[in-house]
């Protein structure tokens, strides 16, 4: 091998080509496409020879988009690899957050009354390639297989009743809180039950009539 020579490429090697791929999102019904490219450099390792041009014994391959790299000696297995990198990068990334909302309680069978319920469920927000924000909620009433309803994120969410419901997102923090709120909930029935047991009915609707029971309110 003559003194001074190089063994193999220099840096990344030679730049032999860059593919252009869309990567795709279907959102909301529609197709959401970003296009990148896929610069490919292959290096070459060189086998001794006292005259030029050395042999190239080996080639490895270097795949570089959007901060991704792979690597390999085979160039197809490298393509499908950032490819599946690529897909997984930009697919929307969907956080969970809650529905909360306080609701009248539903009286079945006879009797009126009145009560309420404390209630929040999974919902998940994503935002799309474009920058769309959308929500994910699970179908319950599946009228085609997949089990998600896809719709824009609402900058006010409100329910089938028109009623605005909050939307917090699902840290831990909030929902121990949540589940704090639920459980004073409980006690508050608890101690709403003894007000009306046998021997305290009476005074406690005569205490109401009277504008006491400073628990309920007074007009």
């Amino acid at each position: 091998m003559p003194r001074g020579s190089i063994s193999q490429s220099p840096g990344k090697g030679k730049k032999i080509a860059v593919f252009p791929y869309d990567v795709q999102q279907e959102a909301d019904g529609r197709i959401v496409t970003k296009k990148v490219e896929i610069v490919v450099y292959m290096q070459s390792k060189y086998g001794d020879s006292d005259t030029a041009p050395r042999p190239v014994v080996a080639t490895m391959f270097q795949l570089e988009c959007e901060g991704e790299k792979e690597y390999g000696s085979d160039l197809d297995l490298c393509l499908k690899a950032m490819l599946a990198k690529l897909d997984a990068r930009f697919a929307i990334k969907w956080e969970r957050w809650f529905l909360v909302k306080v609701d009248p309680a539903r009286l079945y069978g006879r009797g009126v009354g009145a009560g309420c319920t404390l209630s929040w469920q999974d919902v998940w927000r994503g935002v799309t390639l474009d920058g769309s924000v959308l929500m994910r909620e699970i179908e319950v009433r599946r009228e085609f297989s997949s089990p998600w309803r896809i719709s824009a994120w609402p900058e006010v969410y409100r329910d089938n009743n028109g009623k605005t419901v909050a939307c917090v997102q699902a840290t831990d923090a909030n929902e121990a809180a949540l589940e704090a709120f639920a459980e004073k909930l409980r006690d508050l029935t608890k101690t709403l039950s003894k007000f009306v047991a046998p021997e305290n009915i009476e005074t406690t609707l005569r205490e109401i009539s009277e504008g006491g029971l400073k628990l309920l309110g007074s007009k």
